[in-house]
């Protein structure tokens, strides 16, 4: 380093210690896809950069009135001194709502901005706040709490925290577009879930009285067979035996009774499945055995894959889980008929079930056409489908991962283009208020 300091020297290490933490920031942002993660390490690195004591989000409900309440939405210590949460007051959310630029004030006590009372006892010795803006209608502030250094904030903190406040505004933004969107998809699919466990449950009814009347109409024709060939084995031929036309009309009675029970017995078993995978309208947790459950489901699917695709079951001995069982089928046929309808002609779908470190383990893998690797990404991505118009609408996946997620637990994808897909769910096993938690 030269000795000879020149004047910029000092701005421009200030620019460069700028420019490293927006880039941290942005590459946060880009990495994780959680809101409260990313605002975390926003104000964290802001709170560092500044040399704050305290930085927080707080969020509006209705910036059109100077009591509109802000919330809390994520709050950092960076001060190893003792200290409560510090609040803001209703002079500085009036201020802010007002003039929706960044505020800088050292001397909160003596600044002519604001009545002095409004900051007594408000353990704030200087502030510095700026907007969020999102096409000009205030959503929220960035504020950092008390200068660690003396002298205050400066304009060049000013000048990153309106940076960041841009960064922070989209961020915040796009991810509440984006659980709108999310809350508006599941809802659709709610709405055609419990259509279908409606239909189903009617489907069911209507057929299980045929069923019971045909099984029932079975047995009496089966014993009004029987009855008959003993009154035939009583009038016989003159050799002492039926005529072998008579021996063979009463086989083939025979054997048309047995081909109609088991059909009768087929169909009493499908809509058996069929009720026990579209019990949607059972929201609160139940204890199922999940290979049953998995048998259930391809049950279900069996004309697309019987005679075309073979099944490899390899369960595991594994205990029964407790968990919302209706959401966890849908996941379970969901990803079952995904991989049956990526084999265009013949091939094999393999399903395993396990425990694994404390979690319910279920993977299902096939040999389909696979996926692109641009395209992993995206899978999850409410809308999002490789089936071509008309087919599905991208609700799949998406949905999948919402309902493990809400079990605490991950679902896992990998592929390769030609080859096949792997998909890997695990569900925690032990519960703690209502949802899973790793054991």
């Amino acid at each position: 380093m030269n000795k000879d300091i020149l004047p910029g020297d000092s701005r421009r290490e200030r620019a460069i210690h700028e420019l490293s933490a927006l880039n941290e920031i942005a590459t946060a942002i880009n990495v994780s896809m959680s809101v409260e993660q990313i605002s975390n390490t926003i104000v964290s690195k802001a709170a560092r950069q500044v040399d704050a004591e305290q930085g927080a989000i707080f969020l509006l409900s209705d910036e059109r009135t100077v009591e509109a309440e802000f919330k809390t939405f994520i709050r950092k210590r960076e001060s190893s001194r003792p200290g409560v949460p510090i609040h803001l007051n209703n002079m500085i959310k009036g201020w802010m709502i007002l003039n929706k630029k960044t505020l800088l004030c050292n001397d909160p006590e003596n600044d002519d901005r604001f009545s002095p009372e409004s900051f007594k006892d408000s353990g704030v010795s200087s502030l510095l706040a700026t907007p969020l803006l999102e096409r000009g209608h205030l959503m929220g502030l960035l504020v950092m709490f008390n200068k660690k250094a003396p002298g205050g904030f400066t304009d060049d903190n000013g000048r990153f925290m309106y940076i960041l406040g841009t960064q922070v505004a989209k961020v915040i933004e796009n991810a509440r577009l984006f659980e709108r969107e999310t809350r508006l998809l599941q809802r659709v699919h709610h709405q055609r879930m419990d259509s279908l466990a409606r239909l189903v449950a009617g489907v069911a009814h209507e057929l299980n009285n045929p069923i019971g009347a045909i099984n029932s109409s079975m047995a009496t024709l089966g014993n009004i067979c029987r009855d008959f060939q003993g009154l035939m084995e009583d009038r016989v031929d003159g050799r002492g035996a039926m005529s072998e036309e008579i021996t063979k009309r009463l086989a083939a009675l025979d054997n048309i009774v047995s081909v109609i029970k088991s059909g009768g017995d087929r169909v009493a078993g499908i809509v058996n499945k069929l009720k026990n995978f579209a019990s949607l309208d059972q929201p609160e947790l139940m204890t199922i055995n999940i290979n049953s459950s998995i048998d259930d489901c391809l049950g279900i699917l069996g004309p697309k894959y019987e005679g075309r695709i073979d099944i490899i079951r390899d369960y595991g001995d594994v205990p029964d889980i407790r968990c919302y069982a209706s959401q966890v089928n849908q996941v379970l046929f969901h990803v079952i008929l995904n991989a049956l309808e990526s084999i265009p002609q013949k091939g094999r779908v393999e399903i395993k079930t396990g425990k694994s470190d404390g979690d319910l383990e279920i993977v299902i893998s096939d040999s389909g056409i696979g996926i692109l690797e641009k395209n992993l990404e995206k899978i999850f991505t409410p809308g999002f489908t490789t089936k071509g118009v008309g087919v599905g609408v991208g609700l799949g996946l998406s949905i999948c991962a919402l309902i493990i997620e809400k079990h605490n637990g991950r679902i896992e994808v990998r592929s390769e283009l030609g080859k096949g897909t792997s998909v890997s769910l695990r569900i925690p096993y032990s519960i703690r208020n209502g949802q899973n938690t790793g054991s």
